[in-house]
């Protein structure tokens, strides 16, 4: 099964929570996303600035 990561659903459901970077990584790490090209970039700058 693969997992359609799309940046502003993303942002939105998992902003400022743990498991934001769980399911990222997890995804990433097991092969299973494809992802929008800039939601890591996105997600990284908005949980280290506005949290």
């Amino acid at each position: 099964m693969k997992i359609f990561v799309d940046t502003s659903a993303f942002i939105r459901h998992f902003y400022g929570l743990d498991d934001a970077i769980t399911l990222l990584n997890f995804a990433v790490n097991e092969n299973e996303a494809v992802i929008a090209h800039n939601v890591i970039e996105e997600t990284f700058f908005k949980l280290l600035y506005l949290t």
